[in-house]
């Protein structure tokens, strides 16, 4: 999955790094957000996307007394029966992304900072922009206003003639192949959004930040992170989601649940650990300062930790 998460934490660092080099630069410029999320090999994936866009299952990040803010803007809600149709008669190949999702938004408070009538015209020139990039492989967008930060989602369908074959045919390599691709797209949005929202700037050309996944983000802040599965914590951690390796020290810990059958050890050591208040603080301090969460989150899966071993010294 290409979507990372928008990290608040490094939006108001490298904001400040763009504010020093502009003579009077005001405080108010937003990050445009361009991310390419979910590419969907089957119709399955798409119809598992209709539901989440559609609120027909449980959203955990979202608000369900918002929904009814939410909005469609292109298509409507029978997105599956739609992309099926679209894509009828094209020989489709074993390895082909028949859609891809696409997240458009700006830095966390900009929507909320504008007048009414601005926010109206914020929402049609990103469907302008989705229209004039994508025009009819654009099958579908929706706006978010049940989530912190209200967002577009639009799924594209990459359908293409092929002039040679004289055929119909399915290449999203030609809409998001590679890194420079990417930087041209961000380049295009920031560009078309500045026109009408001059404190809205692209995000730094090259930046180094790094970000988290948007569904390992959501695990974390809402809590959905499964501590009864072993292996999904260590996977977790091996994939460099919850640390760098200057957190050994919690990462260890986590590596231990996977030598044991229970957390006995495990708890022990996390003891040990909590006793070294400097180490412990500062491996937290580290984890809330690079993603931007809150302690208590990360507290909150050392506790669940806890529980499952105390769990099972009660079941003995």
């Amino acid at each position: 999955m290409y979507q990372k998460n928008y990290s608040i934490e490094e939006d108001k660092r490298l904001l400040e790094k763009y504010n020093k080099k502009v003579t009077g630069a005001r405080t108010d410029k937003y990050f445009c957000v361009f991310r390419v999320g979910k590419k969907m090999k089957d119709l399955g994936q798409v119809q598992a996307f209709e539901k989440h866009m559609e609120r027909e299952m449980e959203v955990y990040n979202a608000d369900p007394t918002k929904k009814d803010k939410n909005r469609i803007l292109i298509g409507n809600k029978n997105i599956t029966e739609n992309v099926k149709r679209y894509i009828y008669g094209i020989k489709i190949r074993s390895n082909a992304n028949i859609a891809a999702d696409l997240v458009l938004t700006a830095g966390n408070g900009f929507y909320s900072s504008l007048p009414v009538q601005e926010k109206e015209i914020w929402i049609q020139e990103n469907i302008k922009f989705l229209k004039e990039n994508f025009g009819d492989n654009c099958i579908y967008a929706t706006l978010h206003m049940d989530e912190t930060t209200p967002h577009l989602h639009a799924l594209i369908v990459p359908k293409f003639y092929n002039k040679d074959n004289k055929r119909y045919e399915l290449s999203s390599n030609k809409y998001f192949d590679g890194i420079e691709k990417m930087r041209t797209w961000q380049d295009k949005y920031s560009n078309h959004m500045n026109k009408k929202f001059s404190n809205l700037i692209r995000g730094v050309r090259g930046s180094k930040a790094k970000h988290m996944d948007i569904k390992t983000y959501y695990s974390l802040i809402t809590k959905k992170l499964d501590l009864m599965d072993d292996r999904q914590v260590i996977a977790y951690a091996q994939r460099n989601y919850l640390l760098e390796k200057r957190l050994k020290a919690l990462e260890y810990t986590l590596i231990e649940i996977e030598k044991n059958e229970d957390t006995k050890d495990l708890v022990e050591k996390i003891n040990k650990l909590d006793r070294n208040n400097k180490v412990y603080k500062e491996t937290i301090r580290t984890i809330t300062k690079k993603y931007g969460l809150k302690e208590k989150d990360i507290l909150d899966i050392v506790t669940k930790i806890q529980n499952k071993s105390n769990k099972n010294e009660r079941q003995r």
